[in-house]
C-alpha cells in the first residue's frame, strides 16, 4: 500500500480531509492485521510539512520517502524492491507483489501520476475512492475516471479489506470484522 502526500500543509485545503485520513487509518490497520507493508510519500516536506501524525506513526508503515516529482512511482518501486525478499519462484507470491493499493492527495496530480506510471510499469493498481481527494470535487472525479480508463481498479477501503482477507473464519477476518464494526 502507498499513502501519497497526506501532509500537514496539504490537508487543510482538502474539503473531505477528515474522512480521507480516517479511511487511510482504517487501511493501515487492515495492513497491520494482514501483514501488508505500507509506504508513505511526502512531496517536498520542507515546504509542505510531514505526513499527519496518526498516519506517519502507524506500525504498518515500513518505509517513507521524500519526492519532488509529482509521481511517487519510482521511489515506491525502489522502496518495494528493497523490502521484498529474493524471488521465491512462487508465482502466486510474485503476482501479489505486483499489486499496489493507492490512497492520498491530490487525486488529479500525485495520485493520478503515480497510478499511471505504476500501470505502465506492469503493476495492478487499486485506487481507494474513499481515501483519495482533491481540493476541488471535479478534479477528483475526472482523475478517478482517467485512472479507471487507464486500467486502475477503483474500489473502497472496506471492499479492499475484505478482498485482501479473502475468507471468513480466520483470526484476520475476526479482527477485520471488529475494525469494520468500530468504524
Amino acid at each position: 500500500m502507498l499513502l501519497i502526500d497526506l501532509q500537514e500543509k496539504l490537508l487543510p485545503s482538502i474539503p473531505d480531509r477528515d474522512d480521507v485520513v480516517k479511511n487511510c487509518l482504517f487501511l493501515l490497520e487492515c495492513c497491520r492485521i494482514l501483514g501488508i507493508p505500507a509506504s508513505l510519500s511526502e512531496q517536498y516536506p520542507r515546504g509542505l510539512g510531514s505526513t499527519v501524525t496518526p498516519l506517519a506513526n502507524h506500525v504498518a508503515v515500513r518505509s517513507r520517502f521524500e519526492k519532488l516529482r509529482f509521481s511517487a512511482a519510482a521511489e515506491f518501486q525502489a522502496s518495494a524492491n528493497s523490502q521484498l525478499a529474493e524471488p521465491t519462484g512462487d508465482l502466486c507470491t510474485e503476482v501479489i507483489q505486483r499489486h499496489v493499493i493507492l490512497c492520498g492527495v491530490e487525486a488529479h496530480i500525485c495520485v493520478a501520476q503515480t497510478a499511471l506510471e505504476l500501470i505502465a510499469a506492469g503493476f495492478i493498481v487499486f485506487v481507494i475512492t474513499d481515501a483519495v481527494a482533491s481540493r476541488h470535487c471535479n478534479d477528483r472525479l475526472v482523475a478517478l475516471e482517467r485512472m479507471r480508463s487507464a486500467g486502475c481498479i477503483l474500489t473502497t477501503a472496506e471492499a479492499i479489506a475484505f478482498e485482501l482477507c479473502a475468507q471468513a473464519g480466520t483470526p484476520e477476518f475476526k479482527a477485520l470484522s471488529q475494525l469494520v464494526k468500530a468504524r
